[in-house]
């Protein structure tokens, strides 16, 4: 594939015209009235005005991006995803210096209400302490179904002496949320409504979600800093402990429950008759196109043994790391161990009317062939469980992950250079507490061996500064890191089994930043590229060309992240400025992976060397153009900014089964849907009313979408299935309509 050099040459060239041209007065500062998390417009382009779009920066995984609070990881390490329910609402304690309010607001996104406090006392010498509390509740108004109860607890005990600085941050974020189920174009036209959500029912008056999330993490961090004269040293002691789950839908012997299934869509039908008196069914009764709960609960008081139930996936976390870092002038090195268990098991929350719940595998069971090995557990046979017993699954994976890197830094008063290096040992190992009858023995019960890798980081960074005005910086990394457990472990929920070969991820980034200030006016363009060898993952799939439920290794991913990032700010007249930000990347994947198949229920070999056709294909999860361009009035005291928000090239996420040589849809299958592009109107309005001794109450008005652009579809994922039903039919996510958020706060 050829890159169009002259896209990029040609941003560099207006970014650099724009700043040469750009003559103001002194740089002021900002009104209070600005959020104070926008660290400058590029992060305020993407954490804030594109957060519906669910935009990762430069589109890269969360391995690469990863979410680091005070100083620790907040991690899914099991999965290899940031864990940001952990932290809901929290803030950093060092972003919060000097902050002392009290807020609330009102909304209509997916809560209603938001109510936040902030206090922090922290006097240069002596006991210093900080606290932040947040609420956050209410029902959506757009997606039906769809709710947050969500509460957010901070709060720092510190020392400040001669002998540095000894703190104690405890945090506790409890949230309850149900969610929103992806689903098809065609339910969605059928019902018009772009925002239907088909994982919700009705029971008697009350909306049932079958998709409740809950998170109950607690941790603490207990930090020492020491600073003098060439010497630093930072060591810190942190602990995860508790619980995330979600409940969904299970059911044995018995139909699929989501109204969206294949085969209750119009679609399926073949006699066209039939397919208007569906459509029409969905359209006049609810209980077409929603959950009939009431159908569940009557199948299992008929039955007695339940065939659905609601169950709750759950997973126990501990967590504890210990970290230091030091330097003395220029030399630079550090240390860290982490030791993390993830108990993973499930439980029966609701029998919905049944007596119990028989603890077999239904997949096993529907198999004519192996229908007599199907015991979840052979320790306790044909368990009848009741609410609250664990079936199915109960195992624990194991982290073991040491360290420490060396390195250099060195700053004069024009350039600055460093450097470093490390590498980290890390162990996985599973241990199963049930014995499942299809993989006996050491296959799914008692520990695995253990998967060992190792990491390798090393990192350069060289900058420049001509003048007050320049800036330049160039950083160049290579990484070589081990997968997490989820692409090692072919089924960790019931199997000892892993991959043949733990290669790890090779990834090579460089990227070029430079920087022009001159008086008001700031530029600032990144250039960037990232390669990456040897990606895998595990998918488990129905495979409609052999009938049957299978593990799919996909390894020998490449893929290549290409963009340049440009944001400005400069004054048009007085108090009036213009923001401008064009981010445009080109994310594809560079390689043909290769896949191995066994068979899920007797973890036969069935294929080692399948190509999967994904080479030069576009990398989902965001758009890979975006340009906004903000209009701000900013008075003393007051605030107004209206943006326009423009993004294209945007991808569903692929499935490898539609790119093999043998699928039923063929070749063809290497094509990717493409997202519409779109715009976005958002403004913002705000008023801080100045008190005396200091205090003022800012009231902050956000609409978003002002078009109400209801057509919008920010992700989507192609099905696993290949054959040429509406079982292939792609689900999305829409974005809400106009919405918007009213905040007042009171600041002490």
């Amino acid at each position: 594939m050829k890159i169009n050099y002259k896209i990029f040459v040609s941003c560099l060239f207006i970014l650099l015209s724009i700043a040469a041209h750009a003559q103001q007065d002194e740089e002021q500062e900002q009104q209070q009235a600005r959020l104070d998390a926008y660290r400058d417009l590029l992060s305020q382009t993407t954490d804030f005005s594109l957060s519906f779009l669910r935009y990762r920066p430069r589109g890269y995984a969360d391995f690469l991006n990863p979410l680091i609070f005070e100083g620790i990881p907040i991690e899914n390490w099991q999965d290899g995803y940031a864990e940001w329910s952990i932290i809901s609402g929290l803030k950093d304690f060092n972003s919060m210096r000097d902050s002392r309010r009290l807020s609330g607001g009102i909304t209509n996104r997916n809560y209603r209400y938001r109510a936040a406090l902030e206090f922090d006392h922290h006097p240069h010498k002596g006991f210093g302490f900080a606290i932040q509390a947040l609420r956050r509740w209410g029902e959506s108004p757009h997606i039906q179904g769809v709710a947050t109860n969500s509460y957010a607890l901070g709060a720092q005990l510190s020392v400040q002496g001669d002998y540095g600085n000894l703190s104690l941050s405890l945090f506790y974020a409890p949230s309850a949320r149900t969610t929103q189920r992806a689903s098809t174009a065609e339910a969605y036209e059928i019902l018009g409504n772009n925002l239907y959500n088909s994982g919700w029912g009705r029971q008697g008056n009350r909306v049932r979600s079958s998709r409740h999330r809950l998170t109950n993490v607690p941790f603490a961090v207990l930090n020492y800093k020491f600073a003098r004269s060439r010497f630093t040293l930072n060591a810190n002691v942190s602990a995860q402990y508790g619980t995330t789950s979600y409940s969904t839908l299970n059911w044995q012997n018995a139909p699929n429950p989501y109204p969206d299934y294949y085969r209750y869509m119009p679609s399926f039908e073949d006699d066209e008759s039939m397919r208007d008196l569906v459509r029409e069914a969905w359209q006049r009764d609810e209980r077409v196109s929603q959950i009939f709960y009431q159908n569940l609960y009557d199948i299992n008081g008929y039955q007695g043994r339940a065939s659905y139930i609601t169950e709750r996936r759950v997973r126990d976390l501990q967590n504890f790391r210990a970290a230091i870092d030091f330097s003395i002038g220029w030399f630079r090195a550090s240390a860290n161990a982490t030791y993390a268990r993830n108990c993973n098991y499930k439980t029966v929350e609701d029998l919905m009317g049944g007596d119990h719940w028989l603890d077999i595998d239904a997949f096993v069971e529907q198999d004519d062939h192996f229908k007599e090995q199907s015991q979840s557990n052979i320790r306790n046979p044909n368990f009848h469980a009741q609410v609250g017993d664990t079936f199915g699954y109960d195992y624990a994976m194991t982290m073991i992950r040491s360290g420490g890197s060396l390195g250099f830094a060195t700053q004069e008063a024009n350039y600055w250079v460093g450097g470093k290096f490390d590498i980290e040992r890390v162990i996985y190992q599973r241990e199963g507490f049930f014995e499942k009858e299809n993989f006996a023995g050491s296959q799914s019960f008692g520990l695995s061996p253990s998967v060992i890798n190792y990491d390798y980081r090393g990192e350069l960074t060289a900058g420049y500064r001509l003048g007050g005005r320049f800036s330049a910086q160039a950083n160049l990394q290579y990484l070589s890191l081990s997968s997490a457990p989820s692409a090692l472990f072919l089924s960790p929920s019931f199997r000892n089994a892993t991959v043949p070969q733990s290669t790890n991820r090779e990834i090579i980034t460089g990227e070029i930043t430079g920087e022009y200030r001159i008086e008001q006016t700031k530029v600032r363009g990144t250039l960037y590229y990232t390669s990456i060898r040897n990606n895998s993952q595990i998918i488990n799939l129905y495979d409609d060309n052999i009938y049957q439920y299978t593990h799919y290794w996909l390894r020998e991913i490449g893929e290549r992240y290409f963009g340049l990032e440009i944001a400005s700010e400069f004054p048009i007249a007085q108090s009036i400025n213009l923001g401008l930000v064009a981010l445009l990347g080109d994310n594809r994947y560079t390689a043909n992976p290769r896949a191995t198949q066994w068979h899920e229920t007797t973890g036969e070999l069935l294929r080692t060397d399948e190509c999967a056709y994904y080479e030069n294909l576009h990398i989902s999860g965001s758009p890979q153009t975006i340009g906004v361009a903000s209009l701000s009035y900013s008075p003393r005291g007051f605030i107004a900014q209206i943006s326009a928000n423009f993004f294209d090239n945007s991808y569903i996420s692929i499935t490898p089964l539609r790119r093999t040589a043998r699928s039923q849809m063929g070749i063809a299958g290497t094509t990717q849907e493409k997202l519409s592009a779109a715009m976005t109107l958002d403004c913002f309005l705000g008023k801080t009313i100045y008190l005396a001794k200091g205090q003022s109450i800012g009231i902050y008005l956000s609409i978003a979408n002002l078009l109400n652009r209801k057509d919008i579809r920010v992700s989507g994922y192609e099905s696993y299935r290949t054959v040429n039903t509406a079982a292939g039919d792609s689900r999305y996510y829409y974005a809400l309509g106009i919405n918007g958020n009213l905040t007042i706060t009171y600041r002490l």
